[in-house]
Formats: C-alpha cells, structure tokens, sequence
C-alpha cells in the first residue's frame, strides 16, 4: 500500500469517525468477545459513561440490566459459535438499558453484524425512549380522560330523562308531607311525616345529583358542619342496617373546622358509600360491621370521612377501575356501576380526593373521602326559611295562577301556597289559562316548561304579545329535561325559575324572585 492510499484511508476512517461520533443515536460497537469497540458521544450522553471508561469493558457488565444478562450472554454465544440467528440481529426491537448511575431505561435497539478488521464486530443503534414512553403514557390518560367523559355525557342523558321522570311525583310526595306536617297535631303522626318528608328529600337530592352530573354545574357550595353529612348519612341508613344485621359504628373527631361545599351532594356520597358496603356485606357471616368516621387531618388541612368494612374488600387489580362509569363489582341486579362515579366526580369537584384501599382493623374495604377545610374570600348565603317565611307574609291575598299539566303536582302547588293565604287557581292547559288570564288578574304565574301540547315557551310569548309586559309576572317549574331550546328560552326570557320537587320553601322564593322581577 502505498502513501497515496494510506493517506486515502486515513480520511476515510476520519470520516467515518466523524459521522459516527455525531450521529443523534447512540452507537456502541462491541466484538465477537462482547467487548466494546467503540462508543460515541450519543452513547455518552446516554448512558453516563465516558469513551475511555467504555472502551474494553465487557458490554454485558456496562450497559445490561442485572436480570437481563444471563439470557443476553447465552443468546450471544450461541450466536457467534454458529448457532441460529437471534431475533434481534438486523431488526427493530424495544428493550431496556441500564445507566452508569444504575437506573434503567427503555430503549429502541437495532444490531448490525459486519466485519472488522480482524474479527466479526456488532454495531447497536440505541435510541432513548423515555421522552417519548412519557408523551405516550400523557396521551393515553388524555385518551382515558375523554373516554370516561363520552361514557358520562351519556350517563348523564339518561339519568336527566330518568330524573325528568321522577320530579313530578316526588313534587307530590314531598309537597303532601309537608302539607300533613303542617295541619296534623298529632306528634306521632308528625314523626311519620317528618320520616316521609326526610326519604323524599333524599330522593329529590339524588335527583338534583344527577342532574348536576348531567349538567357538568359545579356545587352549590356555603359553609357547613362537617359532622352534619356524616349524620344525616348515618340516619338514612339505620333500619336497613338494622334490618340486615349490620352494626354501624360512628366515630366523630374533635375540634372539627368547618366545610366550604354542597353539603348535600358529600352526605349523598356518603350514603351511596354506606349503601355499599351494606351490600358488599351481604353473604358475609355475622358479625356484619361497618365503620363511619370523620377527622381532621391537621397536617394536610383537610377533613377526611371514612367507610370501612369487614367484607371480602376490592381486589388490588379492580381498584384502578373501580370509579369508572358502569363499571360494577355487584352481581347482575345488584348494581350498575354508576354511584362511584358520580360520587367521584362529586369529590373532584369539590377539590378533593376520593380513594379506596384496606381496613387494617377490619379486614375489609376502605373508602376515605378527603376535602381540603381552606375557606373561600366571600361567602354567599342562600336565603333563610326565616326571610322567606317573611317574603310569605308579605305575599298575602296574591292571586296566583298555576299552570301544570300534572293535575297531582298543581293541586300539591295550589295547596303549599295557600299556605300563606294566597288564592290560587290551576289549570292543566296553555289555552285555558290564556282564557283565564283575559278574565281575571293574576299577580303571578306559575307554568311549566315542558307541556304536551302547548309548552311553557309557547305559552308564554302568547301571554307577551297579547298583553305586553305581563311576561314581569311569570316564573317557569321545571323538571329539568335539559333540552338545548328550552335552555336557551330561559336564558333568553330571564325569567325566575325553580326546579322540580317543589317545596313549599322554594315556591316561596320563586314567588318572591316574579314580585322582585315585576317592580324592578
């Protein structure tokens, strides 16, 4: 060879070397003794270790997971002793690394065998996919947070229609025992409709629930007594516990702050929480237990409620999916999967956490649900029974019109306002109250939205462009459809509306809101 080619292959291997030592990928060359002959800067970076350290060092001690190796160094020997190809050489594989600091780390590989100078010598290609497995594992959840988004869009469709349904008559269940609270004397019979009254607002809450869910609408949030859901959860639960042999035991903390939040909604998730455990208990031999508690978690400013069992739990590998929509542990029947999420998403939005995990002292499931106790700037208070007791007095001798095509849900109506004296007339239909309304004056007007055959709307752009200005003396009762015209009609219109159950307390208010509107 003479000087010309000697000076010709000498830019080459600079050459080479300089593509080599500048490629974005990792490159590590090792020989047929699994020695490392080259090393570039990307594999520097990479791995921690410098050319020098790298260089001469057994590969299999250098860069190889602990439990990788002994599978790596059969596979290579029987490679390079004439045995059949492995399935890495010359293809595209993702498999894990090991750092100068030992940590391990996924990577895309690549060999190439080719010839050396004097012996067979295998290049790796080793590109780090830990940015990427990280992108991957982002979109994923994105993915899983958009899933579970479609699969409540649709839960909450279904369960508005169902609690559309259920408004009316529990409108008339809960205006009765109100009515029969109010003119019975006697304090048993009382007691009963108290009961009555108090499972009726139960339902009417799980109603509003759903359809918050539904809705996607934050809580109504105020300040309350932290030990007030835990109570008023306890309470809802005590016969059917009873009647299942389930003891309950209820445990209160000291000094517990105070809870900014829908107090309703967190004793709903309570109640849901108790009721499962109540059936997860159901095969269980006696001694069936349940535990309720509440404290405060000082460290963390954070009131925590907890619900434990002594049933068989959730399995480790259930936990993750546990709160996901329609998904159940329950026997078919028993359940459809959608309390956990509902009250998941209830806790989220109230910025807190809700998980599951073991009881250490029973054995069985832990649900323990934690709110964060930090107070808002500014409170705003609904108004009291008090204050609408007052807008009652002063709403005397008012001629009210109802408009409802659920004679049952009218008349309850028409029988909560007398109440306060007011004169009330119903009617189930647009027409005949447009009728009523050209022969007498009303003060207020009562309608509601959905109606099959002239709806609240309808109704109410007659009434408008009959007598311009009377649209003052409305207020609409709804069951809460969640139609997009309906909503977008009520926007428009701005006027009051209260939603389905009625109380005699919310009509007062709704009643009050018309007379603000109509002197405003």
């Amino acid at each position: 060879m003479n000087e010309t080619d000697i000076q010709h292959l000498t830019a080459q291997l600079s050459e080479r070397s300089a593509i080599i030592d500048g490629a974005l990928d990792g490159i590590v060359v090792i020989d047929d003794t699994g020695e490392v002959r080259d090393f570039n800067r990307a594999a520097e970076a990479m791995f921690g270790y410098s050319r020098a350290e790298a260089i001469g060092t057994q590969i299999v001690e250098l860069i190889i997971p602990e439990g990788h190796r002994d599978r790596h160094q059969a596979g290579f020997h029987r490679y390079v002793n004439g045995g059949t190809d492995p399935k890495m050489i010359g293809r595209r594989i993702e498999t894990e690394a090991r750092r100068k600091n030992g940590e391990l780390f996924p990577v895309e590989l690549t060999i190439i065998e080719t010839q050396g100078t004097d012996r067979p010598v295998f290049a790796g290609y080793l590109r780090d996919l830990t940015d990427r497995r990280a992108i991957e594992a982002k979109l994923a959840s994105q993915r899983e947070v958009i899933h579970q988004n479609e699969k409540l869009g649709s839960m909450g469709s279904l369960l508005a229609n169902v609690a559309h349904e259920l408004n009316n008559p529990l409108s008339v269940v809960i205006g009765q025992a109100e009515l029969l609270r109010e003119r019975l004397l006697d304090k048993d019979v009382k007691r009963y409709s108290d009961r009555i009254l108090s499972a009726a607002n139960r339902c009417a809450g799980i109603v509003h629930t759903f359809l918050a869910a539904a809705r996607q609408k934050p809580p109504v949030r105020s300040t309350f007594d932290a030990q007030m859901p835990l109570s008023v959860s306890a309470d809802l639960v005590e016969h059917s516990y009873a009647s299942d042999g389930v003891s309950l035991t209820v445990d209160i903390g000291a000094d517990l702050p105070g809870l900014y939040g829908d107090d309703g909604q967190i004793g709903q998730v309570l109640a849901n929480l108790l009721t499962n455990a109540q059936q997860a208990l159901g095969r269980q031999p006696p001694p069936k237990r349940v535990a309720l508690s509440v404290e405060f978690d000082a460290s963390a400013s954070a009131i925590v409620y907890s619900v434990a069992d002594n049933g068989p739990g959730v399995p480790n590998e259930l936990r993750s999916r546990i709160f996901e929509p329609f998904f159940t542990t329950k026997d078919e029947g028993a359940g459809t999967g959608v309390g956990l999420a509902i009250a998941h998403n209830i806790i989220s939005a109230h910025g807190g956490m809700l998980q599951v995990g073991t009881c250490p002292e029973l054995g069985g499931a832990l649900f323990e649900l934690r709110l964060p106790t930090g107070s808002p700037d500014r409170v705003e208070s609904e108004p009291g029974l008090t204050a609408q007791e007052d807008a009652a007095t002063e709403s005397r001798q008012l001629r009210v019109l109802v408009v409802d095509d659920d004679l049952d849900v009218a008349e309850t109506i028409a029988e909560l306002l007398s109440l306060g004296n007011m004169q009330v007339e119903i009617t189930p239909h647009a027409e005949t109250a447009i009728e009523k309304m050209a022969a007498a004056h009303y003060d207020v007007i009562l309608s509601d939205l959905r109606m099959p055959d002239t709806d609240g709307p309808t109704y109410f752009k007659m009434a408008r462009e009959r007598w311009p200005g009377i649209e003052r003396r409305f207020g609409f009762i709804t069951g809460d459809s969640l139609n997009a015209t309906a909503a977008q009609f009520l926007r428009e219109a701005e006027v009051p509306v209260a939603e389905k159950p009625v109380t005699r307390e919310n009509l007062i208010s709704l009643i009050t809101s018309v007379r603000a509107q109509r002197s405003g």
